[in-house]
């Protein structure tokens, strides 16, 4: 299943106000995910809609088995950096799935 978010198709918004956040959308997401009432599921999200799911992933992670973003906009955060080593925080790794592997 996939949900239309707010301000998108097939609704026309016309950005005469500040109701377009990424607050609302998630929350929006979250209760969707809770009315299916399927148990953990699997959500993909890409541009906004990746943004999204990552703070879905945040604030719900139990309503997820797996997660996947792709090409993921807006800034996520710092919780995508590994861990710090003799002081220097090491930067996320881009992952590429090889065919056939």
């Amino acid at each position: 299943m996939v949900p239309s978010l707010r301000h998108y198709f097939p609704e026309h918004w016309i950005g005469k106000d500040n109701s377009l956040t990424i607050g609302q959308p998630v929350s929006d997401v979250i209760a969707f995910i809770e009315a299916l009432d399927l148990g953990p599921i699997d959500l993909l999200g890409h541009s906004r809609g990746g943004h999204i799911s990552f703070r879905v992933a945040e604030e719900r992670p139990d309503l997820l088995r797996r997660i996947v973003l792709a090409g993921p906009g807006g800034e996520l955060g710092a919780l995508l950096s590994l861990p710090a080593v003799d002081g220097a925080a090491i930067a996320p790794r881009k992952y590429v799935a090889e065919a056939g592997a």
